[in-house]
């Protein structure tokens, strides 16, 4: 899977991934989140991708299944610049967790940072410090991240 761009939109719960761009050497990328439904630069990993239009946007849905889920862009190489991204997820305690992958060389083996938007708004302290988060799949699980 060397050719798979190393990153992947993370969505673990029924999402909506609004859009993204892409700041690179060469310039802005703009993928077609209209193509995320027919799997060809973009690849779901257990999840179903469905696109819509809302609010003047095109929208694509992952449903919701046990376990981790992606969205993967795989039509370009991605070394170095930003991304901007908008994510919007459900406001379930414990379920919706919205981010972006990166060093992906596999479904199993990847870097993310994460958002648990809904934590921001938490009257808890220790609840809005996991608001935002960073793995590094498999060695750095957010578990044994956390305990250290």
């Amino acid at each position: 899977m060397n050719s798979r761009m190393p990153w992947m939109m993370v969505c673990l719960v029924v999402a909506a991934f609004l859009g993204a761009c892409f700041c690179v050497a060469q310039g802005m990328l703009r993928p077609d989140l209209a193509a995320a439904a027919d799997g060809k630069e973009w690849k779901a990993f257990n999840r179903q991708a469905a696109v819509v239009r809302e609010e003047g946007k095109v929208i694509a849905r992952l449903d919701e299944k046990p376990g981790d889920g992606a969205l993967w862009f795989e039509s370009a190489t991605f070394a170095t610049g930003s991304i901007e991204v908008e994510l919007r997820g459900k406001n379930q305690p414990q379920r919706s967790f919205l981010g972006v992958a990166f060093h992906a060389p596999d479904d199993r083996t990847f870097e993310a940072v994460y958002f648990r938007p809904f934590n921001f708004r938490s009257e808890d302290p220790e609840r809005r410090s996991h608001s935002v988060q960073y793995i590094s799949q498999p060695e750095n699980t957010w578990q044994k991240l956390r305990a250290e």
